[in-house]
């Protein structure tokens, strides 16, 4: 082997180590952006759940005051029927 195939090679050796050094500092920055972003979608998915939560129940809550609402004009309607009419400013 000449000196000049042996510059080359050594050439091509430190720029492959030079390469695979580079890899591993973007892979290491690559785990550090995924474990990143997968905290956060664990948050988003905990917020998530609690807004579901928080929405089940004031659904349940609003379903509540309007059966309250409900059953609040049916007695108005059952006791306007049953005095024979509406009132209208304490006077029938």
């Amino acid at each position: 082997m000449s000196l000049e195939s042996l510059h080359a090679l050594e050439s091509r050796v430190a720029r492959f180590v030079e390469l695979v050094h580079q890899l591993k500092r973007e892979n290491e920055a690559l785990r550090s952006e995924l474990n990143e972003t997968q905290t956060r979608l664990r948050e988003q998915e905990e917020h998530r759940q609690e807004w579901e939560m928080e929405r089940t129940d004031i659904g349940g809550r609003i379903d509540k005051v309007l059966g309250a609402l409900e059953g609040i004009e049916g007695l108005c309607e059952t006791t306007e029927s049953s005095e024979g009419g509406a009132i209208t400013n304490g006077r029938r």
